[in-house]
């Protein structure tokens, strides 16, 4: 098996993610534990990585493996600034 080893903090990533799906109704209780009896066991990377394709998010985040993108968080207009329509004088 090639790819880089893994150790306790990703298999528990994994665990954490996979019992959020659970709870979610993602996965029923049978194909849970199958995934979390791969996820206990992993050594490699790759190993975790196939337990989460047809999932969305979450995924653990693991080494070698694209970083989920970060959500963009845009900035609100402040208040006063003149955006929220035409002025109109007063008479």
């Amino acid at each position: 098996m090639t790819g880089l080893r893994i150790g306790t903090t990703e298999r528990t990533a994994a665990m954490k993610a996979l019992d959020d799906h659970l709870a979610a109704g993602c996965l029923g209780v049978e194909e849970y534990a199958d995934r979390s009896a791969v996820a206990a066991n992993a050594t490699v990377a790759t190993e975790l990585e196939a337990l989460f394709t047809d999932l969305p998010a979450p995924h653990p985040d693991l080494p070698g493996t694209p970083a989920p993108a970060a959500e963009v968080a845009l900035p609100e207009p402040s208040r006063g600034s003149g955006l929220s329509g035409p002025r109109h004088p007063s008479p």
